[in-house]
């Protein structure tokens, strides 16, 4: 029982057992004493159907709330499965372009191996694109195994270390 309602049903209770003892002592019933109980006993019936009313709002609100509940749950277990199934797609697309890129790189390698063979020796004190031992391009094998972001980075500070080469030999001397 809410509070306000056990409040009434309290007092109204407490009323009824004081007259029915006081009407009791008397020993003698009258007219005013019947209409009073019938009167009390209208009021305890009155909380009590209140207290029902305000049950069966109270369930009716916490069934509505249930429902709810479980379709935000089925909701959201939809929406986690369709994300699943996302992310499995987007992995699968990304290992693919992984495998293809580290193909083509594997492939150029083998290029790059097949002319520095054929190609004559460079005259001494001139640099070879592929004169970046770290990676050694020439064994496909090993080019194919070192991580993508491995290569690209190689590949990355290779130029930047030839930007900064030139850039450097086109500043006058201040001799």
């Amino acid at each position: 029982m809410s509070k306000i309602v056990r409040k009434k049903w309290e007092e109204t209770w407490s009323s009824f057992k004081d007259r029915v003892k006081s009407i009791r002592t008397k020993r003698l019933i009258t007219l005013d004493d019947k209409k009073e109980l019938g009167q009390l006993e209208t009021q305890l019936r009155s909380v009590y159907q209140e207290e029902v009313a305000s049950n069966v709002a109270l369930s009716s609100k916490f069934e509505t709330l249930k429902k709810e509940f479980e379709a935000l749950r089925a909701e959201l277990a939809a929406s986690t499965k369709a994300h699943k199934a996302w992310a499995a797609k987007m992995n699968a697309q990304h290992a693919h372009e992984i495998a293809s890129l580290k193909g083509t790189i594997a492939a150029q390698a083998n290029k790059i191996g097949s002319l520095q063979a054929d190609s004559k020796p460079l005259p001494e004190g001139s640099k070879s694109f592929t004169d970046f031992n770290d990676l050694e391009l020439h064994d496909a094998k090993k080019v194919a195994d070192v991580p993508f972001e491995e290569i690209m980075s190689a590949f990355k500070d290779h130029a930047e270390r030839k930007q900064s080469e030139s850039t450097n030999s086109k500043k006058p001397s201040l001799d």
